[in-house]
């Protein structure tokens, strides 16, 4: 497991190398010192000696990849030959603690001064690598694994727990666990390192809706450009690169703008509609193509060989390159993925208004935007557990206009009344700021990253292999806030930068809907609605666990390999020991099992659980 843990005064002691189990292709480092204990764990391939020191003395780590700092218009990339915690040295030099205010990276950190006594942690722009903590007076205990912390928290929070089964996350900086917190996003928290009094915490940046008219075809040349840009400061280092290649426009912009060789990897479970489509991107660009091969148990496997790289950020299904470490090894040294991108710059997770399909039971979405003005606007949308988004079923035209029920006696509206909080100046969600209520609905499910249900799958990219996504580059994401609604929605950026870079990929039709991505939108939102509606009379799926799509039918692998049934009855005792759960209600619920799945094999639930919350060797929260 790659990561960050430690602690500082006697919690040192608690947070070990222990927690963070290298595997044979991972280095693992250790500080100690009287006062506090570091613990980093890398991937061989980029692994860096740290700390680095300041000529004051101070010393920090960074966890994950900083690219550069500064603006898009006075920006400086990072020097080659510098490791990520020396560029960090060099920046505390020039700005002092700021530094991480400009910087643009994947990472979070830690400073720590040891003439203060103090200890800082940092998180990037979207929290696209946490940090979680638990502070008593005997120091801090921090860790990028909620593992390590859960043993140290006052146990379960039901309230919590209830919304993680609702939800498959919990909102915001709070976890399941009393007291175990995260860094919110693009903050520096400062710690008095002996007592863990918390003594500052500095937001540096939040996302603010505010457009900029002005026409659609310029946000497009300066989105690719940023794109081209982002993707060259993430290849920079000699190697080879692979992109999770599928048969969708996000990752087909990855060959469309470099000219460097990138191994197109495909994860399916046979050479389907999805594949193929995603072979001939490969092909057509000149690259290799690699088709990872899913087995049928393939996601049951995870819970007991990935679920521990889970900080109960998503169900376990959603952990989807896990198990293919050993063939990504041999292929390539580093990958990227379009994970997110839509949830950022296209229609997915933007309020919009439906119409329900007459005896379907499906919605088809209207592509006009659902304006949020008013708390009861942004409970209204936060009710969406699946946060406007049409796809789970028909290959993204519709989705189930029945929700789900789950085994938990709290209400929805509970649980957001205790999650929403409003005040005169800003609205949170999980103790998170926003701007406006506009600003939470459009930006919740990206900032802070962990808030997003499919944020196991970014984590498991993160542990399995060196995981890079550049459209999550700060430059990007600040070019975002500035795009109007109406191109999110109808102007689809992402195809129109693809066609101006490389059209004879554009001209590939994308899977499922058979549309070439250089058609309009009109003709491309036709003929994806009328290609869902073709597959739902006329299914072509095959009759087990496999579909036409990137993702196979989940519940068939679950009952087939999993004997869900029998796993959930074995772990009664645990599955009841859970507070939420309402152990009654769930044969008769809809859904929720993938939750209960995640929960029962989690190992930091089993430490709670079989441990209890506290332990005489163990430091009273405060």
């Amino acid at each position: 497991m790659v990561g960050i843990c430690g602690g500082t005064g006697s919690l040192r002691r608690l947070v070990d190398g222990d927690h963070l189990p290298a595997r044979e292709e991972n280095v693992a480092r250790e500080f100690s010192k009287e006062t506090i204990a570091v613990h980093t764990v890398d991937h061989t391939v980029l692994n860096e000696t740290q700390p680095a020191r300041t000529d004051d003395g101070e010393l920090i780590w960074v966890w994950g990849d900083v690219y550069g700092h500064g603006s898009t218009d006075n920006y400086s990339p990072k020097p080659p030959g510098i490791s990520n915690a020396e560029y960090c040295v060099s920046r505390y030099g020039e700005v002092g603690i700021q530094f991480p205010t400009t910087l643009n990276g994947e990472c979070c950190g830690v400073v720590y001064q040891p003439d203060e006594e103090t200890l800082t942690l940092f998180t990037d722009h979207l929290s696209t690598r946490p940090l979680y903590y638990v502070a008593t007076g005997d120091g801090i205990a921090f860790s990028s694994s909620i593992t390590p912390l859960a043993p140290l928290s006052a146990g379960l929070s039901e309230d919590r727990v209830a919304e993680f089964m609702h939800y498959k996350r919990v909102f915001g900086i709070r976890t399941v666990f009393e007291d175990v917190r995260q860094v919110p996003p693009a903050s520096i928290v400062q710690f008095d390192a002996r007592t863990g009094e918390k003594l500052r915490t500095e937001t540096y940046w939040t996302p603010t809706y505010a457009p900029v008219s002005k026409p659609l075809e310029e946000y497009v040349d300066e989105f690719a450009e940023r794109f081209a840009d982002a993707l060259e400061d993430r290849m920079r280092e000699d190697g080879d690169y692979g992109v999770l290649l599928s048969g969708g426009s996000d990752s087909r912009l990855f060959v469309a703008a470099t000219d460097e060789p990138l191994v197109g990897l495909h994860m399916n479970d046979w050479l389907n509609e999805e594949a193929r489509v995603a072979k001939q991107v490969a092909d057509t660009s000149g690259n290799e193509f690699l088709l990872l091969e899913r087995e049928p148990d393939h996601y049951p496997s995870i819970l007991d060989d990935g679920i521990q790289y889970s900080n109960l950020n998503g169900a376990y299904t959603q952990g989807h390159v896990i198990g293919f470490d050993e063939e990504l090894r041999e292929e390539v040294d580093v990958i990227f993925s379009g994970h997110l991108a839509d949830s950022l710059y296209g229609r997915s997770k933007v309020p919009q208004f439906e119409l329900k399909i007459p005896g379907t039971g499906e919605a088809a979405e209207i592509p006009i935007y659902k304006a949020v003005d008013t708390l009861e606007e942004t409970i209204d949308i936060l009710s969406d557990t699946d946060d406007y988004y049409f796809g789970p079923t028909y290959n993204g035209t519709f989705r189930s206009g029945n929700p789900e029920t789950v085994p938990t006696d709290d209400s929805l509206h509970d649980i957001l009344s205790n999650a929403c909080h409003v005040d005169e100046d800003n609205v949170e969600l999980g103790n998170v700021e926003y701007d406006s209520f506009e600003d939470l609905a459009l930006y919740n499910y990206v900032y802070p990253l962990t808030n997003a249900w499919s944020a196991f799958h970014h984590f498991s990219y993160v542990q399995t292999h060196p995981y890079r996504n550049p459209f999550l580059d700060r430059r990007l994401v600040t070019l975002q806030t500035q795009i109007p609604i109406e191109y999110r929605l109808r102007g689809e950026i992402v195809n129109k930068a693809i066609a101006k870079l490389a059209p004879d990929l554009a001209a590939i039709p994308r899977a499922g809907t058979r549309t070439p991505l250089d058609r309009s939108f009109p003709v491309r939102y036709v003929w994806r609605h009328w290609s869902g509606v073709r597959r739902l009379l006329f299914s072509s799926e095959p009759d087990d666990h496999r579909t036409q799509g990137p993702w196979p039918d989940k519940s068939f692998a679950r009952e087939k390999y999993l004997a869900v049934n029998d796993q959930i009855t074995t772990q009664k005792e645990k599955t009841q020991s859970i507070p939420a759960i309402s152990w009654k209600d769930v044969d008769k619920s809809s859904g929720g099992t993938d939750r209960i799945l995640t929960l029962i094999n989690h190992p930091a639930i089993e430490s709670v659980v079989e441990t209890g919350s506290e332990t005489d060797d163990q430091p009273k929260v405060e």
